[in-house]
């Protein structure tokens, strides 16, 4: 693989800024401190971008849904389950 430094830059930069935007979005939305803000930053990128860098993770386009099966025994709360059939 051949190294391609200006994408290399503009994809770090490209991150820099989403971290600033999900600071900026949890010192606003939840009234967090700058150190808050960024504490949750960092441990969202710990939690996330490893599954994300996953080859079985989402791709751009994709939806992740999650199933039960019907052959599973329920929990408390089952019976509220609406089935519903894709075409």
């Amino acid at each position: 693989m051949i190294r391609q430094p200006e994408r290399e830059q503009i994809r770090r930069l490209a991150l820099k800024a989403l971290d600033r935007v999900f600071v900026a979005r949890a010192r606003e939305g939840i009234g967090c401190s700058l150190f808050e803000a960024q504490a949750l930053t960092e441990l969202v990128k710990k939690v996330y971008f490893r599954w994300l860098s996953q080859p079985e993770a989402i791709q751009a386009g994709q939806v992740a849904i999650t199933m039960v099966s019907a052959h599973e025994a329920g929990t408390n709360g089952s019976h509220d389950v609406r089935w519903c059939r894709s075409s």
